[in-house]
């Protein structure tokens, strides 16, 4: 999945992971603590059905999905801080 996306960008194609429809489909594998109510793991669960059978998954759980794009260049970046205030190095120094 790495290299298709690192692909993708080097051809200029926006890649986006989306995983809530795998994931909370299968939620309820694992949900001992109740977190999500019956009603909302059998929805959750019937929309993970829908999507494999659009994609033809048979048999197995699907684990990655990504959606793919065409975008102009991006109309402002996000600041970064210096990596001298981000990351800190000590030396011990022995005799």
């Amino acid at each position: 999945m790495q290299r298709l996306w690192l692909k993708a960008a080097a051809l200029g194609i926006i890649a986006h992971p989306v995983g809530a429809p795998i994931f909370m489909g299968i939620h309820g594998l694992w949900d001992t603590k109740g977190i999500l109510s019956k009603e909302e793991h059998q929805e959750a669960q019937s929309i993970l059905t829908e999507f494999k059978k659009v994609i033809g998954s048979t048999g197995s759980e699907p684990f990655f999905m990504m959606r793919l794009g065409r975008a102009g260049e991006p109309t402002a970046r996000s600041l970064r801080l210096p990596l001298s205030t981000v990351f800190t190095s000590t030396t011990a120094i022995t005799a």
